[in-house]
């Protein structure tokens, strides 16, 4: 997602996340991301990462810190054959996700 907002050769996709992010900057959203996504950024190339990791200061989005219950449900994914061992990072990020939302007694979806 950070990656699609500075690339404007992407079309849609590129609009729908530059549109998502206003709405979080308008207060529509409250965003949140993971360490296991700032990991990731940090692999990119200096000017691109800095960009990228500038958003989430920029647009205030909460880093949530890797939980044990979080790496049992990615892992968990991936015994039940829903995500592939070779994505098991996008597992953790879903996993992030579920154990905050299963948190959040007042998450309506």
């Amino acid at each position: 997602m950070f990656n699609h907002f500075f690339d404007d050769d992407r079309g849609l996709a590129h609009e729908s996340t530059v549109a998502l992010f206003k709405e979080i900057a308008a207060g529509k959203y409250e965003a949140y991301t993971s360490t296991y996504v700032t990991e990731e950024l940090e692999k990119a190339p200096d000017e691109k990462r800095d960009k990228m990791i500038g958003l989430i200061s920029e647009y205030s989005i909460t880093v949530l810190a890797p939980t044990d219950e979080a790496a049992r449900i990615a892992g968990q994914y991936v015994n039940e054959g829903i995500i592939p061992q070779k994505f098991l990072t996008d597992g953790l990020h879903i996993a992030i996700a579920t154990v905050l939302m299963m948190q959040d007694h007042t998450w309506r979806g």
